[in-house]
């Protein structure tokens, strides 16, 4: 087995790691929410119209 698989393969492995730890600590986040209650007083949204597509961003109101 050539240098160069033998470390394709350990990034490989690596690689996969990461992902793994970085999916489990997503999951974990979302399942420690804290659910609350809230009313919606006021709506607005502003749309920019461009060559790319229309871009639709909620307005903050204060």
């Amino acid at each position: 087995m050539s240098k160069l698989s033998l470390m394709s393969i350990i990034l490989g492995i690596v690689l996969l790691g990461v992902a793994g730890y970085m999916g489990y600590s997503q999951q974990q986040s979302l399942s420690s929410g804290v659910q609350i209650e809230a009313t919606v007083e006021s709506k607005e949204v502003t749309m920019d119209s461009s060559k790319r597509g229309d871009r639709y961003t909620p307005a903050m109101l204060s």
